[in-house]
């Protein structure tokens, strides 16, 4: 796995930078569960580098590993927030979600998906949520950043991940359970319970900081072998237009992206179907309101199944190996490849001629859908 480290030249100095950072068809109701109980609650328990080089502005010493952006303070050692956040359609829209640097997106059991959105800093995020509980994939992601995962219980087998991994965790149900809170304007606009469990950042970031065993730097050799590279212009090569890209997880969950000129960026679209019914809305950030913009768009289509004898209809994701995929950035597109040699490593992507992918500095939305699902690109030729 190619990789190697950044170094950026400011002013008359030289900094050192460091760089951080399965086939299942729906159920046939279109109609999303919502999550038991059991399903929230822990049951009983005995996943970036060539030579980064981003184009920065000249006055940033210093470099967002996970986007390739230019800071003020060096960031780049601090190991990420992983946070899993609610995507039903009843608990949008989320909140702290537009300060985040990547995204991954992942089905779960009954149709419904979960966003696992990471943070370099989570200096002045402010509220974040709603969170939800965590799967053993989205676990494995996590270690393989070296992060720290936020989240509210979640499955047997993610419990026993964490156990195996030693992830730093952050469990609304277990360590770090005061650090919570329920939102009571949500409470009282009718909310389910279960959609209104937030954190601050400020509040999180002081537990981490008084917690023994929180360490918050990357070992030594992760800088250098877990990075990707990030340049100016990651517009792909000989890529086809690609101003729409329709994502379906599901029978209930499909994202649409729309690529804006002006911003040059991808804003996302969530279409849920409920009963026959279709619903429409802008990913966008509770504060703000505004729609969330990525640079990059990524697709991983890898083996999703349902696990053998889950009551539940829990999901085996499969992260290591090898597949295919899709690239999207400035209007364009291309198949790519992907790969990934062990849970503690990062994906790999690459051309499907074998050359490393090459993302644009900003923001990267990662979707891992089934290989069973497809993929659909619009967009003018002459884009």
């Amino acid at each position: 796995m190619k990789k190697l480290f950044c170094l950026l030249l400011a002013l008359a100095t030289v900094f050192s930078l460091s760089a951080c950072q399965k086939n299942v068809e729906p159920a046939s109701s279109s109609t999303a569960p919502e999550e038991s109980v059991s399903e929230v609650e822990p049951e009983a328990v005995s996943e970036v580098s060539s030579e980064l080089e981003p184009e920065v502005e000249a006055d940033y010493a210093f470099i967002n590993p996970l986007t390739g952006e230019g800071t003020e303070e060096d960031i780049s050692n601090n190991r990420p927030y992983a946070v899993m956040m609610n995507t039903l359609r009843k608990a949008m829209p989320q909140s702290g979600n537009s300060q985040a640097d990547l995204y991954y997106e992942i089905p779960e059991e009954g149709g419904v998906t979960r966003i696992m959105a990471v943070f370099q800093d989570v200096t002045d995020v402010g509220k974040l949520g709603s969170i939800r509980s965590t799967r053993p994939y989205f676990v494995w992601l996590a270690y393989a950043l070296d992060g720290v995962l936020i989240h509210a219980g979640g499955s047997g087998r993610a419990y026993n991940v964490l156990e195996e991994t030693s992830l730093l965790e952050v469990d609304s149900l277990g360590i770090g359970s005061g650090v919570f809170y329920r939102d009571q304007a949500r409470l009282s606009a009718g909310y389910s319970t279960e959609h209104t469990l937030y954190l601050d950042s400020d509040t999180l970031q002081e537990w981490i900081d008084n917690s023994s065993g929180y360490d918050m730097s990357h070992e030594e050799d992760y800088l250098t072998t877990h990075t990707h590279t990030f340049v100016e212009d990651g517009t792909p090569e000989g890529g086809s237009p690609a101003s729409s890209i329709t994502v379906p997880f599901s029978g209930y969950k499909t994202n649409i992206f729309t690529y804006n000129e002006d911003t040059q960026l991808y804003t996302i679209t969530d279409v849920y179907t409920e009963s026959g019914t279709s619903y429409s809305m802008d990913y966008v950030g509770e504060q703000t309101g505004e729609a969330i913009g990525v640079t990059n768009v990524i697709v991983i289509q890898t083996a999703i199944s349902q696990i053998e004898g889950d009551s539940y209809g829990r999901l085996d994701v499969t992260l290591v190996g090898s597949g295919q995929g899709y690239y999207a950035c400035n209007g364009k597109y291309i198949p790519i490849l992907w790969s990934k040699d062990s849970y503690s490593d990062i994906f790999t992507f690459t051309t499907t001629q074998g050359e490393e992918l090459s993302l644009g500095i900003g923001k990267t939305y990662i979707n891992i859908v089934s290989t069973s699902k497809e993929i659909t690109f619009t967009g003018d030729s002459a884009q």
